[in-house]
């Protein structure tokens, strides 16, 4: 039981990690193509 506990743990970890990482390239990604778009 503990075991399952903590793959869950890592999985749930993994995807935070993911979302974290897909939100930042956004608010870089977006900026930076708007701009470029204008120019």
């Amino acid at each position: 039981m503990n075991e399952a506990n903590n793959t869950i743990h890592i999985k749930l970890k993994m995807r935070f990690r993911n979302y974290i990482l897909v939100s930042l390239y956004l608010i870089v990604d977006i900026p930076t193509s708007y701009t470029r778009g204008k120019c």
